[in-house]
């Protein structure tokens, strides 16, 4: 379809099975889409992937910021070639922060 167009959308009727209408559903809601949405995407052939937990979101957020924090912690030492009482103990307490979020999920 081009850029800029629009979709007409009619309603029609489908004649599902309870177990298709329960798949539909379900599919739709872990899918964070509404029904109709979900419908034509599958007639697309369009991949339909899960909506994000935000809780997994919030994991992944500070598993970024510690191996952030960890990655500037070694640069700083590769560049100086040395690192300090103080940045090794930073560091391992940034792994002992991450090893408690992903315990959270275990």
């Amino acid at each position: 379809m081009a850029k800029g167009s629009s979709i007409t959308r009619s309603q029609t009727n489908l004649h599902l099975t309870d177990e298709e209408k329960w798949r539909v559903a379900s599919l739709s809601k872990r899918a964070g889409l509404t029904q109709s949405v979900l419908v034509g995407r599958l007639i697309q052939n369009a991949k339909i992937e899960p909506k994000p937990n935000p809780e997994i979101r919030d994991l992944v957020r500070s598993v970024e910021r510690i191996g952030n924090e960890v990655h500037q912690i070694m640069h700083l030492a590769g560049q100086t070639g040395q690192i300090t009482k103080e940045q090794v103990a930073c560091t391992e307490q940034l792994i002992r922060e991450l090893k408690e979020e992903v315990r959270k999920w275990l």
